[in-house]
């Protein structure tokens, strides 16, 4: 017997697409509550995206690529100045419209990078036009967040921040670096951008390389060390007062290319350049100020030094006259006495020594006075040639016994005007000086007359650097000899009261000669070498 049939089908088959119709509506009804879970999740993930959104102060959107649909928040709205219903109709145009035409080319190729997946995030700082007219800087980034089968996007998700705040810093910070640059590069002054840490030279303006020598790539690779003469520790000491403590003068030596070495005042202070923390140094060259600053102290002390001679000169005379004086009636009294002793008398030479001592101490204190410019005299014309010539043998008489003294004159005559008595003091002196240049053995003698320029002599005489002669010819007595010659570090004491290197008690010879010569506006030079001789050459104005 067959089975029942509905509409011409068996029983079986129509259970069999019973039950698949079942299964099918359960399966979809549990894709549809799945959906409904998938769409509460989105929309719980997009009202937490928002509130994070509305946490940072940013606009957000989502762009449908294949229609152009796009929905914006109020917030990516107010960052132009309107509202979302004021720009309604909102849609991927309304984003072109607003958006800087400079801007749009790199927008789009950032997107394609993304849509190539060669980049997975889109991010780009653009500008936009607020509604007042004026430029908003934004920063849009943003991200594929559906894809299709062919690996087309489908959707894009992303935020708007407002920037303008912090492009306007870094706008203006560049410019001040800028600025500052030029600044940098025009100033006269020394200028160093040196890193504190390493102590390295970061840069220096064209007038620091001119004044350290160096080039400007080669001051790049140096650092603070191999200009300043402190020790490295020292240095980065006092690199790190400048930072942190706001020391901002210091005194330092500075060395330049060609091995000089200049005082600097340095003043510095911290500046922060390309995200770096650096020092900003000005260099003033002060060495020709502290030379100045030196000789000026040196010259008060030597003010100071002569008022001291001065008065120690001016109580020297007084006491040279009082002790003249003394000595006189001292003199006075033992030639009495000797006169009043009778013949054969023993006492009479104690007397006679005690008269030579007495004459000896009475030609000291004239020295002194002679020194001191305080011994009138009474000058008359002289010639010099002639009065050498006629007291020659005076002076020979006056040297030890093994000198031997030569005169040497010009032809012709060279007349001053000076006080006799005074000129043969000053030869005796200066022949008896030479004549006891040699401790032991003979020794040479030559007195040389002349009549010269001091102006013609040039490098081959070392005049005294204090003496200005007159203009005209001057006579040159020279006394020249073969001795031992003076030390150096005794050449410039020579002339100084008591001062020898015989033996104490000696030495007012050659300082009454100087005070003489210069009573009569002369000089006298001096041209020594150890161990081959001296020539001391004494120069007066000669008559017209």
């Amino acid at each position: 017997m067959n089975e029942p049939t509905h509409a011409g089908l068996p029983n079986a088959s129509i259970e069999s697409l019973t039950a698949l119709l079942t299964e099918l509506r359960d399966r979809q009804a549990s894709l549809e509550r799945r959906l409904e879970d998938l769409r509460r999740d989105r929309d719980l993930s997009e009202q937490r995206l928002a509130s994070v959104l509305d946490g940072t102060n940013a606009g957000s959107w989502e762009w449908n690529v294949k229609t152009g649909e796009t929905v914006f928040n109020e917030r990516w709205a107010e960052i132009v100045g309107w509202t979302l219903a004021e720009l309604a109709p909102v849609s991927i145009q309304t984003w072109l419209d607003l958006g800087h035409p400079d801007d749009l080319g790199e927008s789009e190729r950032r997107l394609n990078r993304v849509f190539a997946r060669e980049d997975e995030h889109y991010d780009l700082e653009c500008r936009m036009r607020h509604r007042d007219g004026s430029w908003v800087w934004v920063h849009d980034r943003g991200k594929v967040i559906e894809w299709a089968e062919d690996g087309s996007p489908l959707r894009m998700a992303g935020s708007h921040t407002d920037i303008t705040d912090r492009k306007r810093i870094e706008t203006q910070l560049r410019e001040d670096e800028e600025l500052y640059h030029a600044i940098f590069e025009k100033s006269r002054a020394v200028k160093l951008l040196v890193d504190p840490v390493t102590g390295q030279l970061v840069d220096v303006n064209p007038a620091g390389c001119a004044f350290y020598g160096y080039t400007r790539e080669r001051m790049q690779s140096m650092r603070v060390s191999e200009l300043n003469l402190l020790e490295p520790e020292m240095i980065r000491l006092e690199m790190e007062r400048a930072l942190h403590e706001h020391k901002g003068y210091f005194e330092f030596r500075h060395r330049l290319v060609n091995g000089e070495i200049r005082d600097v005042e340095v003043y510095s202070s911290p500046v922060r350049i390309g995200g770096r923390e650096l020092l900003n140094s000005i260099v003033h060259d002060v060495t020709e100020r502290r030379r100045a600053q030196d000789a000026r102290v040196a010259l008060e002390h030597q003010l100071q030094q002569a008022e001291k001679a001065e008065s120690l000169a001016r109580m020297a005379g007084a006491v040279a006259h009082r002790f003249n004086n003394q000595l006189q009636a001292m003199l006075g009294n033992l030639e009495l006495t000797r006169l009043a002793l009778a013949p054969g008398d023993p006492a009479a030479s104690l007397l006679g020594s005690s008269i030579r001592a007495t004459l000896e101490a009475a030609q000291l204190g004239d020295l002194m006075l002679t020194y001191l410019g305080q011994k009138p005299g009474r000058p008359e014309p002289i010639d010099v040639p002639e009065f050498c010539r006629d007291r020659l043998e005076r002076f020979r008489a006056a040297l030890r016994a093994d000198a031997m003294l030569e005169l040497e004159d010009s032809a012709g005559s060279c007349f001053v005007t000076a006080d006799p008595q005074q000129l043969a003091v000053v030869i005796g002196h200066l022949l008896v000086n030479a004549a006891e240049s040699r401790e032991q053995g003979r020794v040479r003698v030559r007195l040389h007359v002349s009549c010269v320029s001091p102006s013609a002599l040039g490098e081959r005489v070392r005049l005294p650097h204090d003496w200005r002669p007159a203009e005209g010819a001057h006579a040159c007595i020279a006394v020249e000899d073969d001795g031992a010659g003076i030390e150096p570090e005794d050449l410039e004491k020579i002339f100084d009261p008591f001062y020898s290197t015989k033996f104490t008690g000696r030495g007012m010879g050659l300082s009454a000669a100087l005070g003489l010569v210069r009573m009569h506006g002369g000089a006298i030079a001096v041209d020594s070498t150890p161990g081959t001789g001296s020539t001391f050459r004494v120069y007066l104005p000669a008559q017209g």
